[in-house]
């Protein structure tokens, strides 16, 4: 479901908290790039009605086309040259939860 040569992404959870995160690299040291990945929802494990929320940035991030990640104001997701981010799957709650925990 990676739709850029450069960005990897995989899913985790966080074993203590439960929280879904999504890890996101760009392997290219030289470049950026915008991230566009395709997501699949399944039941059970990712409602469809789950918000995005890029810790790093302290943002929220929803889907455009089907597959680029943008923050609300329409701006792309760009990943740095070898930089990477940290993405929170979930609901309101869960992002309040993180901030308190983390924030």
């Amino acid at each position: 479901w990676e739709w850029n040569r450069h960005i990897r992404a995989q899913t985790f959870i966080n074993q203590r908290t439960r929280a879904k995160y999504l890890i996101i690299i760009n392997d290219d040291v030289n470049s950026s790039h915008t991230v566009r990945l395709e997501f699949g929802f399944w039941p059970g494990y990712l409602p469809r009605d789950s918000l995005l929320y890029e810790v790093r940035q302290d943002r929220p991030l929803k889907l455009k086309d089907h597959n680029r990640l943008v923050f609300a104001d329409g701006e792309p997701l760009v990943i740095g040259p070898g930089d990477g981010t940290l993405v929170l799957v979930g609901d309101e709650d869960d992002i309040q939860q993180h901030r308190r925990r983390y924030g």
